[in-house]
């Protein structure tokens, strides 16, 4: 019986095909999840995009193009954590691409990370060069360097943009910790975020309520009248210390 042994090219033009086959998968979704957008249903943009993502070659342009379209519909659904976690994973394998930078840079605003969305400007414009669309990031950069320097000068004396990227960044990841219910945790995130720069009355309410929950009654009035002080009008402390208070009046945790 004569056996013919595979010739080393087919396995080649296998995976070559299988390559091509799924490039046309992913493009083809995209298309698609482009045109949901431009539709205004972003939530199915969402959902197309992110079944390309594990299809999506690791660190590959391809795997970009998904995730640069992910993070545009997540931005148009208001969905802006996920938006800065999927542009930060675009940048990390693309990170020359200046309009990678500058979309992170906008969900870096409006997740209120004002010193790491001017650091991302910074970069956009740094890489993009003289071109057409200069001008459009440098316009972008200034309104960021704005709002960097009015969040800087709200913190204590000599507090630099270093400091203000670490201490943002933390309190989104406090943020992210009580939506998940995990109150401990958002607790200490918290206390390191007041620790750095006590100035601030929201991460003092929020605080409040990680010890409210936990029934820390007594810790949570602390934290809620704090924030009553460097913010006398915050409507948010003063109706948790409302509540708080309505549970003391009624025998609860203390």
């Amino acid at each position: 019986m004569n056996i013919l042994l595979p010739r080393p090219a087919r396995p080649h033009r296998y995976r070559s095909r299988q390559r091509t086959s799924i490039t046309r998968q992913i493009n083809a979704t995209l298309a698609q999840a482009i045109e949901a957008m431009q539709a205004g249903e972003f939530e199915r943009a969402i959902r197309l995009a992110q079944s390309m993502v594990l299809l999506a070659p690791p660190r590959s342009f391809l795997r970009v193009e998904v995730l640069n379209t992910l993070g545009a519909a997540q931005m148009m659904s208001q969905a802006y954590a996920d938006a800065y976690l999927t542009f930060s994973e675009a940048v990390q394998i693309l990170p020359q691409d200046p309009y990678l930078w500058y979309n992170r840079g906008f969900a870096s605003r409006y997740t209120m990370r004002f010193g790491q969305a001017l650091l991302d400007f910074d970069q956009a414009v740094q890489l993009e060069g003289d071109t057409p669309a200069a001008a459009q990031y440098r316009e972008a950069q200034q309104q960021a360097a704005y709002l960097a320097q009015r969040y800087l000068e709200m913190r204590k004396p000599g507090f630099t943009l270093e400091q203000l990227v670490q201490q943002e960044d933390l309190f989104q990841q406090a943020v992210q910790a009580m939506e998940a219910d995990q109150w401990a945790q958002a607790e200490e995130q918290l206390r390191q975020v007041i620790w750095m720069s006590d100035n601030l009355p929201q991460p003092w309410c929020n605080l409040g309520v990680c010890m409210m929950v936990q029934g820390n009654v007594a810790g949570a009035e602390r934290a809620l009248v704090r924030a009553l002080e460097l913010k006398p009008d915050y409507e948010h402390a003063r109706a948790n210390l409302a509540v708080l208070r309505a549970m003391q009046q009624e025998g609860g945790p203390n």
